[in-house]
């Protein structure tokens, strides 16, 4: 693989956030989502091609299956497809049989939806953590090519740390093939502060951004950046609830929607922006071209310092 600094992987999480939104609320028909997820797939889509660039997309099955044209537009834009598993269920909570009958469905259902056999993986709020170690395993077995799973993020409980900053081996020794490709974080000292994230660019200042992921760019070889299709909304996210909807449910819907509201708008700004300052690939762009040469750090060796 050919190193270059200055250059981000920019990846978006192929899923409805209202189905989470709803699933967490316990209703019952929360595989619905909202029909308003395709057009913050539009508005998303059409800002990477005022951009000329392209993005990989992990797919959970359960939004590509309530929304099939959504990922056949991703598809045929030619951006690159991955897999982000089924029913988007933390890793940890699930056993190993489970974890892969999840990622086997979602592998079938993006197949049958555009076509595509997915070769990389991202787990659902980055949950490959010290309770999930065998998930790996699985993702070799199932034959996948590399992961995304890990950040270095105080809202990943039970992180596996230390992560290196570039992309390395997950297995231990050179002939494994699986690699894992950490979320961009900015590392002071021993402080880590996660910028990989469209909720960190909303919340971070601007200075502080473009300081903190220009550094990234120095020190870490293709730093992944990830964001969401309802981040690039037109209009404020709103989860609309049922007359029957309990007290407990509608402030926890006034809470969630006051969060992911807040400076919303600043993402696809600094989008624009990041897009003029840095070199953003897929990763297709990067595993295209061959891998020899990336760091071999082992996670083995992340294990045994926890």
């Amino acid at each position: 693989m050919k190193t270059e600094q200055g250059t981000f992987v920019l990846t978006f999480d192929f899923e409805d956030w209202h189905q989470l939104v709803h699933r967490r609320l316990g209703r019952s028909d929360w595989r619905a989502g909202s029909a308003q997820f395709e057009e913050y797939m539009s508005t998303t889509l059409n800002l990477l091609d005022e951009l000329g660039v392209s993005a990989t997309f992990f797919v959970a099955g359960v939004a590509a299956e309530r929304h099939p044209r959504a990922l056949e537009e991703v598809a045929a834009r030619g951006h690159d497809i991955a897999c982000h598993g089924y029913e988007h269920r933390r890793a940890f909570q699930q056993t190993p049989q489970e974890f892969k009958d999840d990622v086997v469905r979602c592998l079938e259902v993006v197949a049958s939806i555009c076509g595509v056999t997915p070769i990389g993986y991202r787990a659902p709020w980055f949950s490959i953590t010290r309770q999930s170690l065998w998930a790996h395993d699985v993702l070799r077995e199932l034959g996948f090519r590399y992961d995304s799973s890990l950040y270095d993020s105080p809202f990943v409980p039970q992180r596996i740390r230390p992560i290196p900053t570039s992309p390395f081996r997950i297995g231990a020794g050179a002939g494994d093939d699986l690699w894992e490709f950490p979320i961009a974080v900015w590392r002071r000292g021993r402080a880590a502060l996660p910028l990989g994230g469209g909720a960190y660019w909303r919340a971070v200042p601007g200075v502080a951004l473009w300081h903190g992921l220009e550094d990234i760019a120095r020190r870490s070889t293709y730093p992944v950046l990830y964001f969401h299709p309802y981040e690039f909304a037109k209009e404020p996210l709103r989860v609309v609830l049922t007359g029957q909807a309990t007290r407990k449910q509608r402030l926890r819907e006034t809470t969630r929607r006051l969060y992911k509201n807040a400076r919303r708008n600043l993402i696809a700004v600094r989008l624009r922006e990041a897009s003029a300052r840095f070199r953003l690939v897929t990763f297709r762009d990067i595993l295209d071209s061959g891998h020899d040469d990336v760091d071999s750090t082992l996670l083995r060796e992340a294990r045994s310092s926890v």
